[in-house]
Formats: C-alpha cells, structure tokens, sequence
C-alpha cells in the first residue's frame, strides 16, 4: 500500500500522525488516481485521514467507486488515474464520503511535501559512507536491451554490480565509491 512515491500509485496512503486530545494518533493521507504509462498521472491528494483500523474499507470503497464508474469503453482508459482526473480530486472524495457513508478528517500535516517529484536520477549518496547510487532515466520503465548491457557494465565495473528499479522505473547503480 504504501510506496516511497506515493503520488504515482493507483491509491497511495503515506504514513502521518496527528495530534488528538488524548495524544497521538497514526494513520495515512490519502492519495488516489496516480499511474504511470506512456500518460503518466500524479495521483491527487484527498485531503483524507485514514486511521489504520479504517485503511481496508477506504480502499475497498475507492476500488467499488471504480466498479461502479471506471471507464469500459477504452481498455487503454479503464484505469482508476483516469477517472480520478476527470471527476477532479473534490469530487471523487465526494463519491468517496458518500459510498463510506461517514466523513473523512481532513489530512494530517505532513513533514515530507507530497507534491515534491522524488526520484533517484544523478548520482546520490547512500547511507553507507563513502557509497552512492546512480540513477538513470528510463521511457515509461522500457529500455532496450543494448542499453541494459551498458548500464550493466557501468554496475559491474563502477559498482557492486547490483541494479535495481525506482518507483519511477528508472533504474539505478548501487554502491558506487566516492573515488
């Protein structure tokens, strides 16, 4: 459920803590309709509280809102990110409170900003002292495989030799030395 790029997800819930009379409490902000693709989307933020026990039944909601008014004609637009676009954030949380059928609090303040493009791309340093990661673009995740080759090759003789994928699908070089 919960992905470092929350915004990209189909529905995307990030960690948040609000503070209650009683003390602290954890849940999710919500964020629906993200995709990627050769139309790539960021989802909408709902401005919706999710606390942990509710998470199954918001989602299951989200997905039966889709059911009931996803699109059918185009398999290329039978997609949550599409419907979510065209209804508009304010609306779909409408259809949302109304299929739960009680309100959602508004989103907790967040110390990271939801609308910040986070991905890996350039070189980055890594936990480990001294170690950084390179991130290389990709089209919608495609690479062909000459090119993996010479990402492959730059792992193997610069790094670890490890790959992997971002959330973005952009691939990324692990542990890279500073020299």
């Amino acid at each position: 459920i919960h992905c470092p790029l929350p915004e990209i997800n189909d529905v995307g819930l990030y960690g948040a803590i609000r503070q209650r009379s009683n003390g602290e409490e954890r849940g999710f902000n919500l964020i629906a309709g993200g995709g990627l693709s050769t139309k790539p989307l960021l989802g909408k933020h709902l401005n919706a509280f999710v606390p942990m026990d509710q998470v199954v039944p918001v989602s299951i909601a989200i997905l039966e809102i889709f059911r009931d008014r996803g699109y059918r004609d185009s398999r290329k637009r039978a997609r949550l990110k599409f419907l979510i676009d065209d209804m508009g954030a304010d609306a779909f949380r409408e259809a949302l409170v109304d299929h739960l059928g009680y309100d959602l609090d508004p989103a907790a303040e967040a110390e990271i900003n939801p609308h910040a493009f986070r991905d890996h791309l350039g070189i980055q340093e890594q936990k480990e002292p001294g170690l950084y990661t390179l991130g290389f673009t990709t089209t919608s995740g495609r690479i062909t495989p000459e090119d993996l080759f010479v990402v492959s090759d730059i792992a193997s003789q610069f790094g670890s030799g490890e790959l992997s994928n971002s959330c973005m699908q952009n691939i990324l070089v692990h542990d890279i030395p500073e020299n």
